[in-house]
């Protein structure tokens, strides 16, 4: 992409407003954000964003779709790019044997205004613009979770530690075992604040140097890593739900069994029929009705686990969310037919259970 270089020309034709609209917009900025809590499973994020009225979002809007979005990223970003997946983030670990995952801790309020403001020298020549875009991108020092300009500016900012750990793992390309030397770059891939690093021989538990480096890498520019979230494993590893296999499992990435048992006993509990013998899923009415469906649901987990659901609108939430899931899942399935097919029929299950509950439970239709 060419550089920006001019102010009236980014005014005109990457914001679309004059001095005077930007300049009010600014002014009103922290008006414009609204900030909630959302939870899930005892876990609590901070999200401020913006008000969708507002001058604010316009320019957030306008420079995103005119200048952000369009800014080449690492080979190594898979989150929050256009035509890419979580599983563009795991594909590329498959068949491998050794896996590491490292989390970013609190992603976005590590990236700091004046981090946004030095990842644009690339793209945009004048000074005056970097820092407007700054202004426009950030809240309280830092990008705001919630913000439409925020997973393109990360990337953005992360471009140049996306490549310093690509040259790093390219580096790292000799393994002794025993006597013999081995050659091979190691995976590297990122979806927003997951870090995943795979090989068919270091294995990262033993040789922990690699560990030290990339968290040397992170804490150069400021990140720390969740070492709550930090996991190196053999032969397999799961995550969000999906399973990156070993070289037994082939270049597949699979759903983990234990997410499926989960939705299978919910599907299974309001089940009509009597038993499974080809005919279509029918949902049982009388359960959906039942006053007390919250409790029998959660009744359906062992003891001891975190309570799933609080209310009726929180089991929703979760059914919708995981035919959602299934969706994204099945969009970037290459595998068998038969298995696709599989999947499918299990999102029309849910599909007919949601409405069936959407309609007893709100009186939607």
């Amino acid at each position: 992409m060419k550089k920006i270089y001019g102010w009236d020309y980014y005014c005109e034709k990457i914001l679309w407003k004059n001095d005077a609209f930007i300049a009010s917009s600014l002014a009103e900025k922290e008006e414009s954000y609204s900030t909630f809590t959302i939870g899930d499973r005892g876990k609590s994020r901070v999200i401020q964003q913006v008000d969708q009225t507002s001058g604010l979002y316009q320019l957030q809007n306008n420079l995103n779709k005119n200048l952000l979005s369009r800014i080449p990223l690492s080979k190594a970003a898979a989150g929050f790019v256009k035509g890419k997946s979580y599983q563009d983030y795991l594909r590329p670990h498959c068949g491998k044997r050794f896996h590491l995952r490292l989390d970013i801790r609190h992603f976005f309020d590590h990236v700091t205004e004046e981090q946004v403001v030095e990842s644009l020298k690339d793209f945009v020549q004048d000074e005056r613009i970097r820092i407007n875009i700054g202004q426009i991108t950030t809240l309280n020092g830092c990008l705001p979770q919630g913000a439409i300009t925020s997973p393109a500016m990360s990337n953005i900012v992360f471009r140049q530690i996306d490549q310093r750990i690509l040259k790093y793992c390219q580096a790292v390309r000799k393994v002794k075992e025993g006597k013999q030397v081995l050659y091979e770059d190691i995976v590297y891939t990122r979806y927003a604040d997951d870090m995943m690093f795979s090989s068919e021989y270091l294995d990262f538990r033993k040789e922990l140097s690699f560990y030290k480096m990339i968290k040397h890498i992170l804490m150069d520019k400021g990140f720390r890593l969740n070492h709550d979230k930090t996991y190196m494993t053999e032969g397999e590893i799961s995550m969000s739900g999906f399973v990156v296999g070993g070289e037994a499992h082939g270049c597949m990435v699979r759903l983990s069994r234990k997410r499926m048992r989960e939705i299978n006993r919910i599907l299974n509990y309001f089940d009509k029929r009597a038993k499974i013998d080809g005919s279509p899923y029918e949902v049982d009415e009388e359960k959906v009705k039942d006053f007390r469906v919250v409790d029998k649901v959660n009744a359906l987990f062992p003891i001891g686990k975190i309570a799933r659901f609080s209310n009726k609108k929180a089991l929703m939430n979760y059914l919708c969310g995981y035919r959602a899931f299934l969706i994204t899942f099945l969009k970037g399935e290459n595998g068998q037919a038969l298995h696709q097919r599989a999947l499918e029929r299990k999102i029309k299950n849910l599909e007919q259970l949601i409405d069936q509950c959407q309609s007893r439970w709100f009186g939607m239709t």
